[in-house]
């Protein structure tokens, strides 16, 4: 006789889900694709999501993942890519009756990243089983992605950062309901890699963070770089709207035609939102988040070659970044134009012993970029708030950190390996590596 399928009974109604093998022989339990809000759709695109209340009586499978955010590249295999897209899973090592009532486990809630445009929760990319098996139980969430998640008109009360908004209530659904999976709604770490480590930042700083979760990771990631937020948002809507066909003029007129067609087009033509120069610059994304100290113990994480994937593009497009050396000079400088050839010399001759780029200065350039967009945005974090006596004392793992001197903080370096390796401790992929997290 085939073995009955747990259920759990959470505040909208019962779910039922998978009981499954971890690698050590115990069992674990799975509630995948669960909605924490109304789809937002219709009148509701663009807008704030609301907390769906009721499953309306009937018992939710919630055996298998359902769809994931529209997306302008990747989406997971096997997954379905919508506009519906506010679902969240969950994995414990307790299985549904009275001792997950009583059972109080360190609960776990992780944020992908994507750059904001793209990615799931998944498990197809993010299989928690050897956190599970660590007693910990474990919350992946999806949120709106691109121009869907962080579109900006606030003439017509579109105010962005949705998809912050959508990560903000799936952390107040864990709140409300995570004992019934043996969590405990006291002791929730929030973590997240690349835009999901700036998106645990930006939680971090916003107004009472405790109230949902306490302890952070951020791992390659954090809110200080220049790569996290949208310049010139509301230009950037009106040009996404003409580029898609729009002939209107006002923002109302906007608003209306981004309304009237799908979701699909408006998230797989999003890049038509950036100017020609900006789509030169291979690491942008049109829609990203508008613009204290921190209270909470936090881990910052980085890797020492954040940048490798800039290798390619490097090499071929050698030719403009000789002409234009100002690309090598962080943002954050805000260099007048007269002094930009000399300041990047400077950086230039700082890390190739070179005048200028050339192949076979390859891997010294993409550290520019590594230390540009990752490592020195960590740092700057990790300064200030030390300043005001934030952290803990540094934690480092075997990394020059491009010869910079490693301050007092939480700092995690990882030597050797390049941006979203160092999911690969955390998650299973494949039976790639798992580590033990206290």
């Amino acid at each position: 006789m085939a073995e009955r399928a747990p259920v759990v009974q959470i505040k909208p109604g019962r779910i039922t889900g998978t009981k499954r093998t971890l690698p050590n022989g115990n069992s674990w339990y799975c509630y995948k694709g669960i909605p924490y809000a109304e789809p937002p759709v219709g009148r509701l695109r663009f807008k704030p999501p609301v907390p769906l209340k009721s499953f309306r009586g009937q018992l939710l499978d919630c055996s298998s993942e359902r769809n994931v955010s529209l997306s302008n590249s990747y989406i997971p295999p096997d997954s379905v890519g919508s506009e519906d897209c506010l679902f969240l899973n969950v994995y414990t090592p307790v299985g549904p009756g009275m001792g997950s009532i009583t059972a109080k486990l360190p609960v776990m809630v992780w944020i992908h990243g994507g750059a904001f445009c793209s990615g799931s929760g998944d498990s197809s990319i993010y299989n928690p089983e050897y956190l599970v098996q660590e007693g910990v139980v474990v919350v992946t969430i999806n949120y709106r992605l691109g121009p869907l998640g962080f579109l900006y008109l606030p003439a017509v009360d579109i105010y962005g950062n949705m998809g912050l908004k959508d990560q903000r209530l799936a952390l107040k659904w864990v709140r409300d309901n995570i004992a019934s999976f043996g969590g405990d709604r006291g002791n929730v770490t929030l973590f997240g890699e690349s835009a999901g480590g700036v998106s645990v930042h930006l939680h971090c700083l916003s107004d009472d963070p405790v109230k949902h979760f306490h302890k952070a990771i951020c791992q390659s990631g954090v809110a200080t770089s220049s790569l996290v937020f949208q310049k010139d948002p509301e230009v950037k809507a009106r040009r996404l709207a003409q580029f898609i066909g729009c002939r209107g003029n006002t923002d109302q007129e906007i608003l209306d035609f981004l309304h009237y067609i799908s979701a699909e087009d408006i998230a797989l033509k999003q890049k038509g939102a950036l100017t020609e120069y900006e789509q030169t610059l291979d690491s942008l994304y049109p829609f990203k988040p508008t613009p204290g100290s921190v209270s909470i113990p936090m881990i910052f994480g980085v890797n020492s070659e954040e940048a490798a994937y800039k290798a390619s593009s490097l090499l071929n497009n050698l030719e403009r970044y000789k002409k234009e050396p100002g690309r090598f000079i962080p943002e954050s400088l805000d260099v007048p134009e007269d002094f930009v050839a000399s300041t990047a010399g400077k950086i230039l001759k700082f890390y190739c012993a070179a005048s200028e780029p050339s192949e076979d200065k390859t891997h010294q350039l993409t550290r520019i970029f590594s230390d540009n967009f990752y490592s020195q945005t960590v740092l700057v974090e990790v300064v200030l708030n030390d300043a005001n006596k934030g952290y803990d004392d540094a934690v480092q793992q075997g990394s020059d950190f491009h010869h910079q001197e490693i301050p007092r903080g939480v700092v995690a370096v990882i030597c050797n390996t390049f941006h979203k390796a160092d999911i690969l401790i955390p998650f299973d992929q494949k039976q790639e590596l798992g580590e033990q997290l206290a």
